[in-house]
């Protein structure tokens, strides 16, 4: 797999992880009154809490499994080594961040609970933000003159999958 069917394939993914989080929010403006819960002042600001906890901590997390997965691999590795690598990182963190974004979404459909659409907002925001791109992974990773010249091009192929279902270490 050359470097451009690559990112084409993640930001395909990126794209679903993004548009998730659409259609529950549509439905939760649309059909906000049938669905509502009413919630009392001390259930709405434990409600609160926990989403700002959850949502922000899940962020922090998502980073953090991302730059552990993406430190294990050496300047030794393969193109190939690196980008799945890069590949398995970003799906977890994006996972991880779309997942609560869909679960505050959610309660903002049962609830109305404003602060609710609020965390998933900032949170498609966040997803919004980490489009991948060659410029990205040349931030992750070091790579030598010839291999940046290699993804750049586009047509070399640099990908194998056994590249892409192999293990990540080293």
């Amino acid at each position: 797999m050359t470097s451009k069917e690559y990112f084409k394939k993640l930001r395909l993914i990126y794209f679903v992880f993004l548009t998730s989080i659409i259609p529950i929010l549509g439905i939760a403006t649309f059909y906000n009154d049938l669905l509502m819960l009413e919630l009392d002042g001390s259930t709405a600001l434990i409600l609160s809490i926990v989403l700002v906890l959850i949502g922000s901590s899940t962020v922090v997390i998502g980073f953090l499994i991302f730059k552990v997965i993406t430190s294990k691999i050496t300047k030794e590795s393969s193109i190939g080594q690196k980008l799945a690598a890069y590949q398995h990182a970003f799906l977890i963190r994006s996972a991880l961040i779309e997942g609560i974004a869909l679960l505050s979404a959610a309660t903002y459909a049962i609830t109305s609970f404003e602060i609710a659409l609020i965390i998933s907002a900032l949170l498609f925001a966040v997803l919004f933000v980490l489009k991948p791109s060659p410029k990205k992974l040349k931030k992750v990773f070091d790579f030598s003159p010839t291999e940046i010249a290699r993804i750049d091009s586009g047509t070399d192929q640099i990908v194998t999958k056994k590249d892409l279902s192999g293990k990540l270490t080293a």
